[in-house]
């Protein structure tokens, strides 16, 4: 009987550490993120609409600005309409928004 389940165990763990280590070779796809304003600035320039903007900002809201957004690189702001979301994700906001670019962590 103890032969049986120490089997058991082994054939167990032999199947959780395959499974976790095809998991681990597993490629991800990312989407491709901006490092800052100037990047984003400079590869939505030739774009006839600019796509909406995510910005995650350094307290953990979450800007999410329409086609109508803009970067002002002398004040250093961007400003648009749209949704302003809390950390937990609430709806905080639903209008014209500015935000200083130093405040946002990632695009």
């Amino acid at each position: 009987m103890k032969t049986r389940l120490r089997k058991f165990f082994w054939y167990g763990l032999a199947v959780i550490v395959t499974v976790i280590g095809v998991q681990a070779c597993k490629t991800y796809y990312f989407r491709s993120n901006y490092a800052d304003a100037n990047r984003l600035l400079h590869e939505t320039k030739n774009l006839e609409t600019k796509p909406f903007l995510k910005a995650h900002l350094k307290n953990g809201d979450v800007l999410i600005l329409y086609d109508s957004w803009k970067v002002d690189t002398l004040r250093n702001i961007i400003t648009g309409n749209g949704l302003r979301y809390d950390f937990n994700r609430q709806e905080k906001f639903n209008g014209p928004l500015t935000v200083v670019a130093d405040s946002v962590a990632i695009y």
